[in-house]
């Protein structure tokens, strides 16, 4: 017997094969027309092969394989597993088309950039860089690459361009090393010659200042003038290497060339605290003998009532002087310097020139349209009652008017603030001043009568009208931090708003080794304007101290608090030199 399945010969006998296991089958038909006697024994019919078990199993199997191969590559396309790609320019422009409905040109932005990654769910942190792009321009992913599968929840950090400017590690590399990643800025680069001392530890062809200072951007104002690098190079002047002077050595090595010195205080960075801090000219400058030169030390929270006060017939006052804290300041991460950065420069007092000329602060591009606001140290006052600082005659200490002020603590801090607690009218400040009238916000100011001895009243008004329309405004606010204030006993007094104080404290804390301004806030604010028509009313944008508010402080909470990403730093070489005037280094 053949077996129908493997064609094995097997016994008749055998029901079944005994080499592939198949059921063996004795019945056959009957031959037809037998003969007789013949034997009726059957011829088997072969049966029909049938399917390898195996082979079954194993096509079986693969296409489960190909099935699942086939399902891993369109879940792992659809990033559902393996991480996320990083999106190319192309793609992110193609999406942003898509949902504007506009074209794919033009440059992808940052912005565009991070809010794809959080779509994917990646944590995107922005970085800026100098560069010739516009700001905002997308530039690439710092140490990663389009198309590279990160894990999800990972921090991609975006490139984004902060337009021109200088680098932050400019300083001290080889001119040699910085000339190709400034022919890339886009606008005109000047590499002048630069005075350092004979003994100098700073190397011939080195950087060693520019404009605008490491770490911040041209403004919009300054590209057609363009970046300067400052190359040190031996030659008679104000040396570079003058920052960090003992400041006594100094003045006498400027005076030994012939330079008429002046040594004011400013405040400075822990570094330079005692030592020379800058100059004006600044550090680098080019002099011819004779010329006078500023030098500026640097001072701490220790010097404040030294600086900030005057002691004359046995009473202190608070004493204004602009010079410790002129300079630009900018926040720690530098986008564009119109913003991040705000300069404090010299200004007139209130009150005219003679002793308070440019003792008065104001933010350059922000001058003020009133005189009174300037920014000081104090409110209006018609004596030196308002700005006692130490109890004098009958007035104790408690009801000193600057009992409150920042200036008075011990926390090394202070106030820096426009307006003097004056009321406005419309656009005026009212002074205190005879012949002021304020009507339905409306100024007006009688003119004195020669003749009658007295004023001429504006056309209707009355002599004895009461003020209407006149307001307290929220105004330019800075508290002043010099190195060693104690920023921990601030918050804890109850200065800044309990919200902004939470969200400050999840931010990197401040760095308290620099100076730094904390700068308020007005879009922080729901009310930024109150009336002041009540003579009971107290100026609630102004720490003030009287009989009205209960010799307490009724100033609002500051917004925002301070942290690192809050308040603008003191920038010490900012390249402030006559650049112009400096020989081209042949670079």
């Amino acid at each position: 017997m053949i077996c129908p399945n493997c064609h094995a010969a097997m016994p008749d006998r055998n029901r079944f094969c005994t080499r592939c296991g198949t059921a063996l089958t004795t019945t056959g038909r009957p031959r037809m027309n037998a003969a007789p006697g013949a034997s009726d024994t059957t011829i088997p019919v072969p049966a029909r092969p049938g399917p390898n078990r195996l082979i079954v199993a194993l096509a079986s199997l693969l296409a489960v394989l190909i099935a699942a191969a086939i399902t891993l590559f369109a879940t792992y396309r659809l990033e559902i597993w393996g991480g996320k790609t990083l999106p190319s320019p192309d793609a992110i422009a193609r999406q942003v088309a898509s949902r504007t409905g506009g074209g794919a040109g033009g440059k992808v932005q940052a912005k565009d950039v991070t809010a794809a990654l959080k779509i994917k769910g990646l944590n995107a942190e922005t970085v800026p860089v100098f560069s010739g792009e516009e700001r905002g321009v997308f530039l690439g992913y710092d140490d990663m690459t389009q198309g590279q599968r990160v894990a999800a929840g990972s921090t991609v950090k975006v490139r984004e361009s902060a337009g021109p400017g200088v680098p932050e590690d400019t300083i001290g590399k080889p001119v040699t090393d910085v000339t190709d990643t400034f022919a890339g800025m886009g606008v005109p680069v000047h590499y002048k010659n630069v005075v350092i001392s004979d003994d100098s530890t700073i190397p011939e062809g080195q950087v060693a200042v520019t404009h605008p200072a490491p770490g911040t951007g041209l403004t919009d104002d300054d590209k057609d003038d363009g970046i300067y690098i400052g190359v040190a190079s031996k030659g008679e002047g104000i040396p570079v290497d003058v920052l960090g002077m003992d400041k006594d050595k100094a003045v006498g090595s400027l005076e030994s060339q012939g330079y008429d010195v002046d040594l004011e205080p400013h405040y400075s960075s822990k570094q330079y605290v005692g030592k020379i801090s800058g100059s004006y000219p600044g550090p680098g400058s080019t002099l011819d003998s004779g010329e006078k030169v500023t030098l500026y030390y640097g001072v701490d929270k220790s010097s404040n009532i030294d600086i900030l006060t005057k002691t004359t017939g046995g009473y202190t006052v608070a004493d204004m002087n602009a010079i410790p804290m002129i300079g630009m300041y900018c926040k720690s991460r530098v986008v564009d310097t119109s913003k991040d950065c705000i300069t404090l420069e010299q200004a007139n007092g209130p009150f005219g020139g003679g002793t308070e000329a440019d003792s008065y602060l104001q933010i350059k591009g922000r001058e003020p349209a009133d005189r009174f606001d300037v920014l000081g140290l104090t409110n209006f006052s018609q004596d030196i009652s308002g700005v006692l600082v130490k109890p004098y005659g009958i007035m104790s200490e408690h009801e000193l008017p600057m009992r409150n002020h920042l200036l008075l603590k011990d926390w090394g801090m202070f106030e820096l603030y426009a307006g003097m607690d004056l009321r406005d009218c419309g656009g005026t400040v009212m002074a205190a001043s005879v012949g002021e009238y304020c009507v339905d916000g409306e100024y007006y100011q009688a003119t004195y009568n020669e003749d009658t001895q007295g004023p001429d009243l504006p056309a209707g008004v009355d002599a004895g009208q009461s003020p209407t329309g006149t307001t307290f405004r929220m105004k330019d606010f800075l508290v002043y931090f010099p190195v060693g204030a104690d920023v921990q006993s601030l918050e804890d007094s109850g200065y800044f708003d309990a919200d902004a104080l939470a969200k400050a404290r999840k931010q990197k804390a401040v760095d308290t080794s620099r100076p730094f301004i904390l700068m308020r806030d007005t879009s922080q604010y729901d009310k930024t304007e109150v009336s002041a028509d009540d003579f009971s009313t107290v100026d609630p944008f102004v720490p003030t101290n009287s009989r009205l508010n209960g010799y307490t402080n009724k100033m609002v909470t500051m917004k925002p608090a301070p942290s690192d990403a809050t308040v603008y730093y003191l920038v010490e070489q900012n390249g402030d030199l006559d650049w112009s005037a400096m020989p081209d280094a042949g670079v």
